[in-house]
């Protein structure tokens, strides 16, 4: 199979509710509700076999409010089951990686849910850990 890594837009992504109700449930977790167009905000790379998005990254670049730096901050990232251990999530990250530095940006943040940990995978990638964030529902 011929992957595509590249930057996309929300608008070209026909199976996004699919994908991401699949996203979803590989946590257990309620269905989204997203609001479109709020994603639509966020830059955005897939994944694509032919018209067919498998992967999902979405992230902002923003001016820090602490430093004189700009930063990324990645929003959700996603790659169906089936296509992961292929190096498609790696070509994500590196055009994440070469598309933040390209607009500014000297760091990148990531977060990721803890019921599917992707801590080797942000680790042989040279993340580390640098806050831990706790939720509450209310």
């Amino acid at each position: 199979m011929k992957y595509v890594v590249g930057i996309d837009s929300l608008d070209n992504m026909s199976n996004f509710k699919d994908l991401s109700l699949e996203h979803w449930k590989s946590f257990n977790n309620p269905p989204p509700a997203f609001k479109e167009e709020f994603l639509k905000t966020l830059q955005l790379i897939t994944a694509k076999i032919g018209d067919t998005t498998v992967g999902y990254l979405f992230f902002a670049v923003f001016n820090s409010p602490y430093y004189d730096e700009r930063w990324c901050q990645t929003d959700m990232y996603y790659l169906s089951t089936k296509h992961r251990k292929q190096g498609i999530g790696n070509q994500m990250f590196d055009l994440l990686e070469e598309t933040a530095k390209s607009q500014g940006c000297s760091k990148i943040m990531s977060s990721h849910n803890v019921k599917q940990s992707l801590d080797s995978f942000y680790k042989t990638r040279g993340y580390v850990a640098t806050h831990f964030v706790v939720a509450k529902e209310i």
